[in-house]
């Protein structure tokens, strides 16, 4: 029901430190989404939870049995004052309210077609969708001993020296801001507390003060040198996952890494020149994988498809590209063809003698079979499709010509180049002739 949880590894570390601990409450410090306290209510353990943000602190005070008034700012009543009168119903009704907003308001600073009809299809459906939250609220098992809407750092003063404390902080600082912020800039809320970033500069002063309890557990997204000894897990759940290190005082040593199915695939591969007649086959993620991992770097970091295609030409295969969801992204891409789909994968098989398969490849991924297929798997239209190269210089050899950059970014030594397209406008056979037709006129006379 809340957003997020933590992986049911992290989720058995925890149930193991608590029963170690022999400890019956708990100080949980950054609660977020309470998922330390909902595991931690599973096995007898009752917390005492603390927070800063509009969303964690409205159902922390829902949690401990208090109330957290809250109402629509005069600058946008006009859009959103059809809300109030469900913020007046009671903290239950709140926290619903601020639930289902995480969603209906993303992209609430944007001009954007899609999140515009998704604002739309919110407020047709509002009432069911309410009504189907508070009674999930309602059933809601975990109580609060306590919660404090603040800085973690004074609540940390107030924890017992004997007592346990869990703190997985926000592992990027401002992490909270950019998430609430359409919440935060929409709705007035007269308990905002006033807090200190969790920076670098303070971290320091944060873990002291959490290990200075008796029993103490902290979860980052790096390792640190100086809480060497204390290091008590190395989890990873899937291939492009957050990686996840635990430091506590008291608990058994764990490693987790992510499980990849993996088939071997009895395609014929290309061994020599291209031919005349294409198709596209649908691939497993078995094979999907292991093409990945014969014909890709293996410093791209793998990540789950929606679904693997590969082309074959004559009946051997020639290439393959996979698709996923452009769900989460389509902010970062508003110059895009609208609706589109994310090309996460796109690679050449064989042994390298065959030039420019990349470029068939690409040519097989925007034709209108490739169109066609991607449709029936999202469900909906497609007319775009969108991808992103990472490069050394400022554009990408192998997506210039066939897309258009959309965005550039800068990161570090290299760049992170967007590239989008329009799909569907040859058939996959067009596509391989013209293709052999540029072939043929590279060739020197």
């Amino acid at each position: 029901m809340f957003q997020g949880s933590i992986p049911a590894s992290l989720r058995a570390v925890v149930h193991e430190a608590a029963r170690g601990w022999g400890a019956s409450t708990v100080h949980v410090g950054c609660s977020g989404n309470f998922t330390v306290e909902r595991t931690l209510w599973d096995i007898g353990v009752k917390c005492h939870g603390n927070d800063v943000s509009i969303y964690t602190c409205a159902l922390g005070a829902l949690l401990s049995g208090a109330d957290e008034p809250l109402s629509v700012e005069a600058e946008y009543e006009a859009d959103w004052g059809w809300l109030t009168p469900y913020l007046e119903m009671g903290q239950r009704e709140r926290c619903a309210v601020l639930m289902l907003s995480t969603t209906m308001m993303a992209g609430l600073l944007q001009s954007n077609l899609y999140y515009d009809r998704q604002r739309q299809a919110y407020r047709d459906q509002w009432e069911r969708m309410f009504e189907a939250t508070v009674e999930k609220l309602e059933s809601m098992p975990v109580e609060l001993l306590s919660f404090y809407a603040g800085d973690v750092m004074p609540w940390l003063e107030t924890v017992p020296k004997d007592g346990a404390v869990i703190s997985f902080p926000p592992f990027w600082a401002n992490g909270y801001e950019s998430l609430f912020k359409p919440l935060d800039t929409v709705f007035d809320w007269p308990g905002r507390p006033v807090y200190d970033i969790l920076d670098e500069e303070r971290i320091a002063e944060f873990f002291d003060a959490v290990m200075s309890r008796k029993h103490w557990m902290v979860a980052l997204n790096h390792e640190r040198e100086d809480l060497a000894e204390y290091l008590k897990g190395r989890m990873k759940t899937s291939n492009r996952g957050v990686p996840i290190f635990v430091y506590t005082n008291q608990a058994s040593s764990r490693l987790i890494t992510p499980e990849q199915t993996v088939t071997h695939c009895k395609l014929p591969i290309i061994s020599g020149e291209v031919g005349k007649k294409a198709s596209i086959v649908l691939l497993s993620a078995g094979d999907f994988n292991e093409l990945r991992s014969l014909y890709l770097d293996p410093a791209i970091p793998p990540a789950a498809v929606l679904q693997a295609y590969g082309l074959m030409v004559d009946g051997v295969l020639v290439g393959v590209w996979a698709i996923s969801r452009p769900d989460g992204l389509l902010g970062n891409f508003a110059p895009a063809i609208h609706p589109h789909v994310y090309l996460i994968s796109d690679f050449p098989v064989g042994d390298g003698t065959t030039k420019k398969l990349s470029a068939l490849v690409l040519r097989a991924a925007l034709s209108k079979e490739s169109q066609l297929l991607a449709e029936r798997s999202l469900h909906r239209r497609v007319r775009g499709i969108v991808t992103t190269a990472f490069s050394k210089k400022p554009v990408s050899m192998k997506y210039r010509g066939l897309f258009k950059l959309l965005s550039r970014k800068e990161d570090g030594p290299k760049f992170i180049l967007n590239y989008g397209a329009t799909i569907g406008e040859w058939t996959l056979q067009e596509g391989l002739d013209a293709w052999l037709k540029s072939q043929k006129s590279s060739q020197p006379a």
